[in-house]
């Protein structure tokens, strides 16, 4: 009874409203307003109203229900006393004219399933409990700052020809696309612009969603979904959605698919199991309190031209992510995989970046500046070509998995392009094997780096510095190799000593012990005597004296001893018969000790017959005074070079 009255009571107020002509639709609509009809039942339309979004044009007057009726339910104080708290409730029902809710309180949930909406409904500024939509069709809805205490509900809502608009609305459930499918492509007007009410199919600016954001399970879209500046208390999830928007006229050369710049979620963003997306997805400074997932999705973005692969197509720049980072391989074994630009640059990642299974070979990736707890990638099919990949100030604390070999890891660098070059990314993965103990591909990391520097922008590059520490101490990782270097540069001072005494170059320093050797030939039995090796051994290392080099040098006069080079030439004669007779079989058995005499003396290390060595025309340039004394400025200051050089790789200095 209570039923029958509220009805007649609400029949009474429409009918002083001047709604004395009900259609069968208004009339179901009434009863069910008070609660005579199950919320489940079609009780609105009649005949086959299965799919609002396919026939809901073609519906006739028994279908209709005329929006000013609804707002009639939703505005007057008489007919709201009378409505049922579960509110209103159409189904089936083909809305004439304009529903203007804008700016209208209304104290229960509107709930209006597979209705067609013949023009664009207005809840702008309007509160309202609880907002339904599903299975329903509108050629778009405004919204703007409406607050809904409960969930706002447009799953399987179809849309064509302008956008769902809630900039700045409060929406303290969720916002559940699931299912839909909404249309508003870029269009030009008369004049060749671009109409600006095209190109965006949910615009959603500064939104504040409670809950969650689902636009998922085979939502779609052609055209911009927008939510710059919304904040999200749980989920962002698009798992399977398809979003559309790629670059087609001057004035929509980017192509904006999904645009959330400086959303704040805090749940989880999730672009996976199938999401494709055509254009870009920008999620520039978002803040992310959970995960972002990305495995399986797939971001394609090649420009007007159709074939640019610089064109964004995810843009991720100084983004922050608490928890997961995982661009890999969906459950169903889909790969992530980018088709244009992918820029991850200044992002704060605070777990480890999967790349595990990533297809990114016709991507172009930029990771610079990006900062993550480890990287995990899947080895050489997971990065881009040669030149498209950018690596500057990319910090990650460690490498996650079976690709820390080093080798591999320079392959990785090396895609890097040539004018991008930079020394961090090469110091920084050498920092990360030593902390993870591999010294060893830590110093082949560095080394290689040198050998990159030592040939970039040099002409002559072994002419630089670098070519010289290369050599010496091995860019300061081997600084053993110079103590090896001062050991031939040592025995070559040797040869020439004992050659160049043996020639009768090399003299006393003292003046009566100089004249007593060119009168006599020989040298005062108190005065040192010279020991080649001792002499190359204190020009060779640095502050080493072994009282050699004070006491010994090349003879300072022009000329050598007359009375010397007779007596040379004598022992040359009397030997030249021995040496004659150096036969083939010396030469087989050079260990002989008859034939190491032989040899040493025709080299000039051991005297002849007369006490003097060989002086043949190469001989008398290689221990004349002029001769040695220059090689012995070389050796010391070789000596100096090494000895310097081996400190500084001892120290660490050139390495630093």
């Amino acid at each position: 009874m209570e039923n029958k009255s509220s009805l007649s009571e609400l029949v009474n107020e429409t009918a002083k409203a001047g709604f004395s002509r009900l259609s069968l639709a208004e009339r179901r609509l009434l009863r069910a307003s008070v609660g005579e009809l199950a919320s489940t039942s079609p009780v609105t339309g009649i005949g086959d109203t299965s799919d609002a979004r396919k026939d809901g044009a073609n519906w006739g007057r028994d279908n209709e229900v005329r929006a000013s009726l609804i707002r009639l339910l939703c505005v007057n104080k008489a007919a709201v006393s009378h409505v049922d708290p579960r509110g209103i409730n159409a189904q089936g029902a083909k809305i004439i004219g304009n529903l203007d809710l804008a700016s209208v309180s209304i104290p229960f949930p509107l709930t209006m399933v597979n209705c067609f909406f013949v023009e664009v409904p207005d809840f702008s500024n309007a509160e309202i409990r609880g907002l339904i939509l599903d299975q329903s069709f509108a050629p778009g809805i405004t919204a703007a700052r409406l607050t809904v205490s409960g969930d706002f509900s447009l799953q399987g809502f179809r849309s064509d020809g302008a956008a769902i608009r809630i900039e700045r609305c409060h929406l303290k459930g969720d916002l559940n696309c699931a299912g839909a499918t909404l249309s508003n492509p870029d269009r030009r007007t008369e004049q060749g612009d671009l109409d600006e009410g095209s190109g965006t199919t949910i615009s959603g600016d500064d939104a504040v969603i409670d809950g969650n954001a689902f636009l998922w399970r085979s939502f779609t879209s052609e055209g911009e979904v927008r939510l710059l500046g919304a904040q999200i208390g749980g989920d962002i999830e698009c798992g399977g959605a398809s979003i559309t928007h790629p670059a087609s006229t001057k004035y929509a050369e980017r192509g904006l698919a999904l645009n959330a710049e400086r959303v704040i979620v805090k749940g989880s963003i999730f672009l996976r199991n199938g999401f494709q997306s055509r254009g870009d997805v920008r999620l520039v400074d978002a803040q992310i309190g959970g995960s972002l997932a990305l495995e399986g999705g797939r971001f394609e973005n090649l420009g007007a031209s159709g074939s640019n692969h610089e064109a964004p197509a995810l843009t991720l720049d100084r983004v922050s992510v608490r928890g997961t980072s995982y661009f890999g391989v969906s459950s169903d074994s889909k790969p992530f995989e980018v088709v244009g630009r992918f820029s991850l640059v200044d992002a704060r990642l605070s777990s480890v970046l999967v790349m595990d299974g990533a297809h990114l070979q016709d991507a172009t990736v930029d990771l610079s500046g990006t900062t993550t707890a480890g990287l995990s990638d899947d080895g050489e099919f997971t990065w881009p070509s040669p030149s498209r990949l950018h690596l500057r100030r990319f910090v990650y604390e460690a490498i996650v998995g079976g690709t820390e070999d080093p080798r591999y890891r320079l392959e990785w660098l090396a895609l890097q392009p040539d004018d991008d070059f930079n020394t961090e990314s090469y110091a920084h993965l050498a920092k990360v094997l030593l902390d993870g103990g591999d010294d060893d591909g830590s110093r082949l990391v560095l080394k290689t780096m040198a050998e990159i520097l030592r040939k970039r922008g040099h002409p002559h590059w072994y002419l630089s510095p670098l070519s010289w520490s290369e050599a010496a101490i091995g860019y300061g990782y081997n600084p053993t190799y110079s103590i090896g270097y001062s050991a031939v540069l040592g025995l070559i001072g040797w040869v020439i000593y004992r050659r160049s005494y043996l020639a009768g170059t090399l003299v006393p320093s003292d003046k009566d012990a100089y004249m007593e050797l060119r009168e006599k030939g020989t040298i005062p039995p108190h005065y040192p005597r010279l020991s080649s090796f001792m002499m190359s051994v204190e020009n060779s290392l640095p502050l080493v004296k072994l009282g050699q080099s004070d006491k010994w040098q090349p003879d300072p006069s022009s000329r050598q001893n007359a009375g010397r080079d007779a007596e040379k030439q004598e022992g040359d004669a009397a030997t030249s018969d021995a040496l004659r007779r150096f036969s083939r079989a010396d030469l087989l058995m050079p260990f002989r000790p008859a034939t190491i005499s032989k040899v040493a003396y025709r080299v000039g290390l051991q005297p002849g017959p007369l006490g003097l060595s060989s002086k043949g025309a190469l001989s008398r340039t290689g221990t004349s005074p002029r001769f040695v004394r220059r090689f012995i400025w070389l050796q010391i200051l070789l000596g100096w070079l090494f000895a310097t050089l081996f400190v500084a790789g001892v120290t660490g200095l050139i390495k630093r």
